[in-house]
C-alpha cells in the first residue's frame, strides 16, 4: 500500500442531503433523533459496498442524530463546531418561555420594541408554510438576497451562504409547498424588512437564513421576528428549534443547550486500504481543528475570519457595494425652518433611500407616527434636510 495513492473521502453534506433533498445518506440504514426518538429506516438492500480503497465523509451531523451503517461499515466520528437549540417542548407557550428566559424587564423592552415598531408604521407579519405561487416566492428571494448583502457588506464580512443561494431557491421551494420548511416576514406596507427561513423535519425546526434591512435597526427587528417565529412554533406543535452554527450572544440567551455538530469518516472495514486511508483523513482533520482552538485561545480567529471575509466577499456580495450613512442631528424650531427654502420629498423614492435610517431613528426615538412626518429637502444646502414630527422637528445632514 503506497501513502502517495491517498484516496480523498467521497464528501456528503448532512444538511444539504437529508434536511434540503429529502434524499438518502450512502449507507446509512437509520436517522435517529436522539432527542424526539423519530427514526428514518431505509431497507439494507440500499446500502452498497465501498470499493476497495474509497470512503466517506459525512459532515454537518447534529450530535442528537444517530446514524446506523451496514454491519461492514466502521466510523470515525470528530466533534467540529457548536450548535444550539431550544426545547420547546419544555413550555407551555411563547409567553412561558419568555417568563423562564428573561426577567420582567427584559420582556417589557422586547414588547416595546413590537409595540413602537407598530405604532410608528404600518406593519403586517406572516409565516408562509405550504402554498405560494413561485413568481412571489422568488420575488421575495431575491429582496432576501439585497438584504443579506446589504448588512455583511455594511459589516464589511462575508456572508458564507450566499455562495449558495442558487441551492437555497430550488430547494426551499418544494420544502414549503409540502409544509416542510416556512417562511417568517415582516412587511412595512408591502416592503418585506425582516425575515427567516426554516427547514422542518417531523416536529423539529432548523433555522437557515436571517436578516432584516438594516434602515429599521433602532426597532430591532431581529427580535421581533424571532418573537413571531416562536409564536408560531408553538402554535403549530413545534417541540425543538435547532439554531444551528453560530455562537451569537441573542442566541446565548434563548437557546437551552448547545451540541457538538459531527463529521463521520465512514470506512470498510473488510478492505485494509480503505481502513488506512479513513485514519488520514481522520488526521488530517483533527489537526485542522486543534490548529482553530489554538487560534481561539490566543484570540486570532476573529482577525484571520475578518481579513478572508474582506477578501472573500466581492466574491459572494455580488456588486451591492454599501456605506453607512453618517448625520448631523439638530434640533431646530418652526420658526427657524419657516426661514429655509424647503421642498417636500419622499423617503420612499430611490433618490433618497440615504435619509431612511434616520427618519426611521427619529421614529423611534420620538414615538412618533411615519404619517404624521412631514420631511422637506433644504434646496440651499446639499445633503440638508428636515424632519418635521407633531412633537418635535430636527434638521439633517448627511456627512
Amino acid at each position: 500500500m503506497n501513502p502517495n495513492q491517498y484516496t480523498y473521502p467521497i464528501k456528503v453534506d448532512f444538511l444539504d442531503d437529508f434536511l434540503e433533498k429529502r434524499s438518502e445518506i450512502p449507507h446509512v440504514l437509520n436517522v435517529e433523533n436522539t432527542w424526539s426518538n423519530i427514526s428514518n429506516y431505509v431497507p439494507e438492500a440500499n446500502a452498497l459496498k465501498l470499493s476497495e480503497k474509497s470512503h466517506f465523509l459525512i459532515y454537518d451531523v447534529p450530535s442528537y442524530i444517530k446514524l446506523s451503517y451496514a454491519r461492514h461499515m466502521g466510523t470515525i466520528p470528530i466533534k467540529s463546531y457548536e450548535g444550539s437549540v431550544i426545547y420547546l417542548s419544555n413550555y407551555i407557550d411563547f409567553e412561558d418561555f419568555a417568563k423562564k428566559k428573561w426577567s420582567a424587564k427584559r420582556r417589557s423592552l422586547l414588547k416595546n420594541y413590537e409595540k413602537r415598531l407598530r405604532y410608528s408604521l404600518e406593519i403586517s407579519t406572516k409565516v408562509y408554510c405550504g402554498h405560494m405561487g413561485r413568481t412571489y416566492f422568488d420575488s421575495l428571494f431575491n429582496h432576501f438576497r439585497k438584504l443579506i448583502e446589504r448588512r455583511f457588506n455594511e459589516k464589511q464580512m462575508q456572508h458564507d451562504d450566499l455562495k449558495n443561494w442558487e441551492r437555497y431557491r430550488s430547494t426551499i421551494y418544494p420544502l414549503l409547498l409540502k409544509k416542510q420548511a416556512c417562511i417568517s416576514v415582516i412587511y412595512h406596507g408591502e416592503k418585506p424588512i425582516s425575515f427567516s427561513v426554516n427547514i422542518i423535519y417531523a416536529n423539529a425546526m432548523y433555522g437557515y437564513l436571517k436578516s432584516y434591512d438594516t434602515d429599521y435597526s433602532k426597532f430591532s427587528l431581529g427580535f421581533v421576528e424571532l418573537n413571531l417565529l416562536l409564536r408560531w412554533a408553538f402554535m403549530n406543535d413545534i417541540k425543538m428549534f435547532d439554531l444551528l452554527k453560530g455562537r451569537y450572544e441573542y442566541k446565548m440567551k434563548l437557546i437551552d443547550a448547545e451540541y457538538p455538530f459531527m463529521k463521520e469518516v465512514v470506512y470498510n472495514k473488510e478492505s485494509i486500504s480503505s481502513r488506512f486511508f479513513s485514519h488520514i483523513t481522520a488526521l488530517k482533520i483533527r489537526a485542522f481543528y486543534s490548529t482553530v482552538r489554538v487560534l481561539k485561545q490566543l484570540k486570532l480567529d476573529v482577525l484571520i475570519h475578518k481579513i478572508l471575509s474582506i477578501i472573500n466577499g466581492r466574491k459572494t456580495s455580488g456588486d451591492y457595494k454599501t456605506i453607512i450613512p453618517t448625520y448631523k442631528v439638530r434640533d431646530e424650531n418652526t420658526d427657524s425652518i419657516s426661514k429655509k427654502k424647503l421642498t417636500i420629498i419622499d423617503i420612499e423614492q430611490e433618490p433618497f433611500s440615504e435619509l431612511r435610517r434616520a427618519v426611521y431613528s427619529f421614529l423611534y426615538t420620538n414615538n412618533e407616527k411615519l404619517d404624521d412626518l412631514k420631511v422637506y429637502k433644504n434646496v440651499e444646502e446639499n445633503n440638508s434636510f428636515v424632519i418635521q414630527g407633531k412633537e418635535l422637528v430636527q434638521s439633517i445632514t448627511i456627512t
